[in-house]
C-alpha cells in the first residue's frame, strides 16, 4: 500500500501543476472562443463508409496543409468546422490499412453547408503505411532509409500480456527480458541485458527514462494502450539520427491527439494472482482551436517471485560449491548467503568457500510482494492559428514493481513526474520538457541480506556461551564449534543453521524492518 507520507509528498508537489493546468485551460478556453466568434466558420459533414457500405470509426479528418480536424463516430459521421479561408483546400480521410482519400472542399455543392459523404478502400500493401522515427518526418515505411517495425492501434489493442512490451517479442528482431509483471526492457541488437542500455524509449519524442536510475520500466513510465496511436521501433545501429545512445534502438510511442480521436473509451480485465488493470481516456474538442484529453491507469497483482535455488555460475563466483555441499553455497535468488574462505585441512592454506545459509526472495520481500501502478495524464492543445498549435501535457507515474539486473531491487512507491510544452508550426518546431523521479521506499534484496548478517544486534550467544555480535557470527562459531567436537560437515551445517536466523520469524521480521526504517532515514 502506498504510505501517507509518499501520498503527502505527491499532493504538496503536484497541486501546483494541476492549478497550473486549470489557469491554462481557462485562458486558452477563453480565447478560442473569441477566435470562433471573430471569424466565418463553414460547416463539412457527412458519413465515411468501406467498401461494404459499413460505417467506419475513427478516421481522421483533417484540412490539408493545417492543424485543424476531427474523427468520425461510432456510425461513421463527422462534422468539421472550416474557416472561409481554408474552403479552398482539400479535406484529407486516413485511417489504417485504408488508402488516404483526398477530396476538394470548393467541388462539394453547396446548401447552405457542406455535405460529404466518403467511401474508403481498403489498401493492397498494407506494407506501404507512413512512418516518422526514421527520419523524424512523416515517410513511407518502404522507403524508410531504416529498418523499422510499425505497430499499429489496432495490434496495440489485442496484446494479451500484462505488461505492454512484453508482447513485442512476437515482432521480427525484437528480444524482450522481463524482470517482473510490469518490468520489461527491449534489445533489438546483440544480447540483451535487463537494463535494456542504450536503448532510447520515447513518447511523443519525449524521452521517459528515469533520471535518477538511468531505466525505462517498460511501459510503467509511458502511457495507456488506450492513448496510443502507433509504435515505432528502429533496429540496432540504424538509429544514428537519435544519437549514440540509441545504439541499440528507438522505441517511439505516438499518441493520439484530441482533436482527432474524441469521447470516451474505457477498459476493464482480470486475471489470476489478483489481477486489475483498469484504463481510461476521455478527449473533446471545444471548438476547432482548443482540444483536451486525460487519461489515466491504475494495474495491481500479486507480483512473480524468483526462486531459483541453482548454484550461481563460477564465472560469477569461482568459489561457489555445488548444490547440497556441507559447505552451504551461493544460490541465484537466495541473499546474504555471504561466504568466508576457510581451511579445513589443518595445513594452514585457506582454499575453501563456507556461505552463510542466506535468505529466499519470499522471505526478504516479506508483505512486498505486490506490484501496482497508478498514471495520471492530461493534455491541453491549442491552434493559436491555422498553421501554429501548442501542446502543454503533464505525464504521473507512481507504483511498485521488482527489477533485476546485477542484483534483485524491490522499486517501492516510486514516483515519476513530467511536463512538456510543444509549439509546432509547419516547418519548425520548438519542445521543451522536465523529468523528475523519486525511489520511494525502494531497497536492493542483495544489500538487505547483506545488512541483517552484519547487523550490530545485542543479546546473540554461540552454543558454547560466546557473546557475539551478529547473526554471521553466530552461524559461523556454531559451525566450526560442532567441527571443533569431532562433528561432520553435514552435522555442523544442520546445527549452525537450526541456531541462526529464521525467514518469518518475529526477530527476523523485526531486523528487517529495522534496517529499512535507518536506510529510509
Amino acid at each position: 500500500m502506498v504510505s501517507e507520507k509518499l501520498l503527502g509528498l505527491i499532493m504538496m508537489s503536484n497541486f501546483g501543476r494541476i492549478l497550473i493546468f486549470g489557469c491554462i485551460f481557462f485562458v486558452l478556453h477563453s480565447a478560442g472562443l473569441q477566435l470562433v466568434c471573430a471569424q466565418t466558420h463553414f460547416s463539412v459533414s457527412g458519413v465515411v463508409y468501406d467498401d461494404e457500405s459499413q460505417p467506419l470509426e475513427g478516421v481522421s479528418v483533417v484540412i490539408e496543409g493545417a492543424y485543424f480536424g476531427t474523427s468520425t463516430n461510432k456510425d461513421g459521421k463527422y462534422v468539421l468546422k472550416v474557416p472561409e479561408e481554408e474552403l479552398n483546400k482539400n479535406i484529407v480521410f486516413s485511417y489504417v490499412g485504408f488508402e488516404t482519400q483526398k477530396l476538394a472542399i470548393e467541388d462539394i455543392q453547396k446548401n447552405g453547408n457542406y455535405i460529404l459523404n466518403v467511401q474508403m478502400n481498403w489498401k493492397k500493401v498494407v506494407a506501404n503505411e507512413v512512418v516518422i522515427a526514421a527520419s523524424r518526418t512523416p515517410q513511407r515505411i518502404l522507403q524508410a532509409p531504416t529498418s523499422i517495425e510499425l505497430i499499429t492501434e489496432d495490434q496495440i489493442q489485442q496484446r494479451n500480456t500484462t505488461e505492454l512490451f512484453n508482447g513485442l517479442a512476437q515482432y521480427r528482431s525484437i528480444d524482450v527480458n522481463s524482470s517482473s509483471m510490469l518490468t520489461a526492457s527491449i534489445s533489438t541488437r546483440g544480447f540483451n541485458s535487463p537494463r535494456s542500455e542504450r536503448m532510447i524509449q520515447m513518447v511523443d519524442y519525449i524521452d521517459m527514462q528515469s533520471p535518477s536510475l538511468s531505466l525505462n520500466f517498460g511501459n510503467m513510465l509511458g502511457v495507456p494502450e488506450l492513448d496510443m496511436q502507433s509504435i515505432e521501433i528502429i533496429h540496432g545501429p540504424m538509429s544514428a539520427l537519435y544519437g549514440a545512445n540509441a545504439i541499440n534502438g528507438v522505441i517511439l510511442t505516438n499518441t493520439k491527439d484530441p482533436f482527432l480521436h474524441q469521447g470516451l473509451s474505457i477498459n476493464v480485465r482480470g486475471g489470476n494472482r489478483a489481477l486489475m488493470d483498469g484504463q481510461f481516456r476521455y478527449a473533446k474538442k471545444i471548438n476547432n482551436f482548443l482540444a483536451f484529453k486525460i487519461c489515466g491507469s491504475y494495474f495491481r497483482a500479486k507480483d512473480w517471485i524468483a526462486e531459483s535455488q541453482a548454484a550461481t555460475s563460477t564465472l560469477i563466483d569461482p568459489l561457489n560449491n555445488e548444490m547440497g555441499s556441507p559447505l552451504a553455497y551461493n544460490a541465484v535468488n537466495r541473499y546474504g548467503d555471504l561466504g568466508m574462505t576457510v581451511d579445513l585441512e589443518g595445513d594452514g592454506v585457506a582454499n575453501e568457500q563456507l556461505y552463510l545459509p542466506g535468505w529466499s526472495e519470499k522471505d526478504l520481500l516479506g508483505a512486498d510482494d505486490d506490484t501496482y501502478l497508478l498514471r495520471l495524464q492530461p493534455t491541453i492543445s491549442y491552434f493559436m492559428s491555422d498553421k501554429i498549435k501548442l501542446s502543454v501535457g503533464y505525464k504521473f507515474s507512481m507504483g511498485s514493481t521488482t527489477f533485476h539486473s546485477t542484483s534483485r531491487y524491490k522499486i517501492k512507491n516510486f514516483f515519476h513526474d513530467q511536463i512538456k510544452a510543444e509549439l509546432k508550426g509547419d516547418k519548425w518546431l520548438l519542445r521543451a520538457f522536465r523529468t523528475s523521479d523519486n525511489g520511494g521506499d525502494s531497497y536492493d534484496l542483495n544489500l538487505l541480506g547483506t545488512y541483517m548478517q552484519t547487523q550490530k544486534v545485542d543479546g546473540l550467544s554461540d552454543l558454547q556461551g560466546n557473546r557475539v555480535d551478529n547473526y554471521a557470527a553466530l552461524y559461523f562459531n556454531n559451525y566450526f564449534g560442532v567441527l571443533g567436537t569431532g562433528g561432520s560437515l553435514e552435522e555442523a551445517q544442520q546445527v549452525a543453521t537450526e541456531n541462526t536466523l529464521m525467514g518469518g520469524t518475529d526477530d527476523f521480521n523485526n531486523l528487517r524492518q529495522q534496517i529499512l526504517d535507518e536506510d529510509e532515514g
